[in-house]
Parts: structure tokens; sequence; C-alpha cells
């Protein structure tokens, strides 16, 4: 018999748990604050609101009869799927003190450095506090409960001084969902994500990925491309580190089984630092590139972990395909007249603009216009294959001009 499931979030993002709600004969809800969300016509009902709302959204599990909460390719809503099971009484993988230490900076630096993970030292701040933070610049500076890279900071030591510093912190303040912003120790070197199942506590690595971004000067943290395999193949002194250090997550946050991404920077010295942690699948369309990476249907699990099915890890297929990576698409600030893009295109990613649509300023993840999935047996032919999409696909304005930010890619 099906269950009643409420998913937070109606994105394309979300569209593989509506389609797993339909393969196992589940009736799916949709709680999203958007009007018209992508997903609105799968589900069985749009209730807008906002995936952030705790309450709004008990007030919602009520009156659908939900019986299992659940998201994905998202930060808060973690917590808020966890904190109405909690108060529900709902079966759920993480209860509501857990999903609070994956979506707030504070709670999460606490149980990171319980666990002997090394992170970058952090100082909390609250509106109208005068911020004395112990460590010398550079800082990062931003929300400690938000998503997207949506006002975050990176000040140098002058442009700390004469009130930079209280300007970043209510820059972050405007977007955290619970009043607070944290100051951050900044580790300067390459990014990488690790992207996990945990089974009976045990990590099981799905892919380790080079999170290639653009330069921090310009805009601090922007991803425009997720490479696997990860440079770290060919240091495995590093790679042991890195794994060391995610194999002691699941013990820190308590968790039994269910999806991890973790977002590392490795300095100088080879060393990792975790700067971001999630109890889901990675918001850079890895619900899409694992499986066909590795033909373990990672979204299928989570939904059939949350609603109570059982979980098996047994088909992980490592290295169905040499090289992948997901590529994200930006465009250059003006109106769209014209889009245009290839079946081959459209079969490995999508745009998300349409023509009277206005592409603004790039400023954080939610600057995407769409993405593609490249994957390939050998470097020539990924390569190739890259430069062959890029090219497949084409926003203008109304006098042709191409809006398209290209040769972003590694």
């Amino acid at each position: 018999m099906g269950k009643t499931v409420l998913i937070l979030g109606g994105g394309i993002q979300q569209r593989p748990l509506f389609e797993a709600a339909s393969r196992r004969g589940d009736t799916a809800y949709l709680v999203d604050y958007l009007e018209s969300p992508a997903c609105a016509g799968l589900a069985a009902r749009h209730f807008q609101t906002s995936t952030f709302d705790v309450e709004g959204v008990e007030v919602v599990a009520k009156a659908c009869g939900a019986e299992h909460i659940l998201t994905s390719g998202t930060d808060q809503p973690v917590y808020t799927a966890a904190a109405v099971s909690s108060r529900l009484g709902l079966v759920h993988p993480i209860n509501e003190s857990q999903g609070l230490w994956f979506t707030h900076k504070t709670y999460m630096k606490k149980r990171l450095l319980l666990g002997g993970i090394q992170t970058p030292r952090t100082t909390t701040c609250r509106r109208g506090s005068n911020p004395q933070v112990p460590f010398p610049p550079p800082y990062v500076v931003k929300p400690s409960d938000s998503q997207g890279q949506r006002g975050i900071s990176l000040l140098t030591a002058n442009q700390a001084e004469g009130g930079g510093l209280e300007t970043a912190i209510e820059r972050a303040l405007a977007h955290s969902r619970s009043g607070s912003a944290v100051v951050e120790q900044f580790v300067e070197g390459r990014e990488v994500t690790a992207n996990c199942w945990v089974s009976g506590g045990r990590i099981q690595f799905l892919q380790v990925n080079d999170r290639l971004h653009f330069d921090d000067q310009k805009v601090l943290g922007v991803c425009k491309e997720h490479r696997y395999p990860s440079k770290l193949v060919e240091r495995p002194s590093e790679m042991a580190c890195l794994e060391n250090a995610v194999s002691r997550i699941p013990e820190a946050f308590e968790i039994e089984n269910g999806p991890l991404y973790a977002q590392f920077v490795m300095d100088r010295d080879g060393q990792p630092w975790l700067i971001e942690l999630g109890y889901r699948v990675g918001g850079g369309f890895e619900a899409f590139f694992i499986p066909r990476m590795t033909g373990f249907d990672i979204l299928g699990q989570y939904y059939d972990l949350v609603t109570d099915r059982g979980t098996s890890i047994e088909s992980v297929q490592l290295n169905r395909h040499d090289f992948g990576s997901i590529c994200f698409l930006f465009g250059k600030p003006g109106k769209v007249s014209h889009v245009d893009a290839t079946e081959e295109f459209l079969g490995s990613g999508g745009i998300t603009v349409s023509p009277g649509d206005r592409i603004e300023e790039l400023e954080d993840a939610t600057s995407r216009i769409g993405h593609f999935l490249v994957l390939a047996d050998d470097v020539e032919s990924y390569h190739k294959r890259l430069e062959r999409l890029e090219a497949e696909v084409r926003a203008t304005d109304d006098t042709g001009r191409d809006l398209i930010i290209r040769g972003i890619y590694e």
C-alpha cells in the first residue's frame, strides 16, 4: 500500500523524489514558496509555504496526513524535515538536534571539534553585538544558516577595517534564518567535495570531486564545475588524510545511515579543512551525476530510507566512467530574447532561463542559468565532449549578443 509523503522544494533537483514516489505508488504533496514551481504538476497538491517555515510546514504535514517528510539538493529544508518529523513523531533518519547540527554553522562547528575534524576557526555574531574576532584576517563572513552562497563576504585586513567587518556581518545577518552570522578563518587552497553514503555508521565513498569555482576575489565560493576524478588521486597521502577526516563524521554527528556531502579546502601542506557539511545529496545536481557515474541511485536509496523501506549499498559500481563533470551555466547581465539548445545538450542537462527573463550580475549560486553533465572514458574524449556540449546551448538578447559566459571550464 502506498504511503503519503511531503516533499520540501519543487525545483529541478527535487524532481527525482516525485518520480520515486510515483514508482512506489506513494502520494506526494509539495511545499514550495513559489507560485508555480517546476514540480507542481507532479504533486497531489502544492502548498505555497516556505520550506524554511517549520511551523507552517508542520501545519501542512498535519493537513495532508504526511507519514514522511523529505527534501534533496538544498540545505535548510533538511532541518525543517527533521524538526517537523520529530515534533509529529514521524519516522525520519535524523532528529531535530541532528538537523540543527547539519544546517547551523555554530552547532556544526562544535560537533566537528568534538569529533576531532579539522575546520577553520569561527566566532558567532548577532545583530547589535560588538564583534570580537580572536584570530587575524582574512575572514570569511557568512550567515550561520543559509544556502547558495547568499550573504557571504571575503575580507582582507584592510577591508575589515573602518566598519567593513560590521557591514559584512549585517549583510550576512540579512540572509540568516536565526539572526546570526559567523566570522570564519579563511583557508586558502583547492576545494574538494566528498559524496558518500553511510551504512551502519560506516562511510562508502561514491565520488571525490574537485570543486572548481570562480576567483574568490571576484565572487566568493561560487562553483562553476564539479570534476571527477579529483586531482587528489595523484596524491595518495592527501587523499588518505581526507578519507580519515570523512570517516570521523558519522560518529561525530551520530549518523547510522544516509547521504553525506562534505566540502573541504586542501591547504598548501595537503591538509583537509572541512568548511561545509550536509546530511543530503549535493546541491550541484549530484543526484543526476552520481547514478550516471556509479550506478547507485542515491536519491532512490534516500527516499527508501526516509520512507522506512530499507536501503542497500550493493549496487555501487565505482568508475562506470573514468572521467566526468557537472558544469554550471552562468550568464552576462541582459534580457533574454532567444534560447536554443540541441537535443544532445538537453539529454545531458538543461537551461533555466526563457525569453523575457533578465539575467543579473553573477552574485551567488542562485545566478546559475543551467547545467550539463560530461561523461567520458578518456581525457581526450572528455575535453571534446565538453567543448561540444558548451557550444550546443545559446541564450541571446534582442541584438543577438551571446549572454552565456564561455570558456570557464577546466
